[in-house]
């Protein structure tokens, strides 16, 4: 009797597990975007990205049997389901990932950031760094005269 009635009950239960974790993973993103803690995202972030793997999975399995069973229909239909999920999991995915990013950014935790260009930015210094002797090597400056100071205009470098 317990054998026949396993599947019966596997659906509701691994339903509701799963629907549990998906309320704890996004009480933890809550948390943590409210607390500012970039820790509590990555669940969050995980979970997603396991979604879209195995909804991607899911998706070619089911479009493969369809076009074995040369049911065109049904498998644009498909396609455009699973391409619209896809989407929307990936764009929430990385809509986290922007702000997690940017939170670790404004802790001062990331030392380089993407610019509009798409190439690394270094961070702002306000000061030189220091060196050793008094005057720089001599390969810094090709004709072997130092300025008066790093900066001729004594400004810091332009924040890309």
């Amino acid at each position: 009797m317990l054998l026949y009635s396993f599947p019966v009950i596997s659906g509701p239960i691994c339903s509701l597990i799963i629907a549990s974790l998906q309320i704890t993973f996004s009480s933890l993103l809550i948390h943590g975007i409210l607390k500012q803690k970039t820790r509590f995202m990555i669940p969050m972030m995980v979970m997603y990205l396991i979604q879209i793997i195995l909804i991607l999975i899911l998706s070619l399995i089911i479009v493969g049997v369809f076009m074995y069973l040369n049911i065109w229909i049904v498998v644009i239909i498909f396609v455009a389901l699973f391409s619209g999920i896809i989407f929307l999991e990936t764009y929430f995915l990385l809509i986290i990932r922007a702000h997690y990013f940017d939170m670790k950014r404004t802790k001062g935790q990331i030392h380089m950031s993407l610019n509009d260009q798409g190439g690394f930015s270094a961070p702002h210094i306000e000061h030189p760094p220091p060196y050793s002797d008094a005057s720089p090597p001599a390969t810094y400056y090709p004709d072997s005269k130092p300025p008066a100071t790093y900066y001729p205009d004594s400004k810091p470098p332009p924040n890309y």
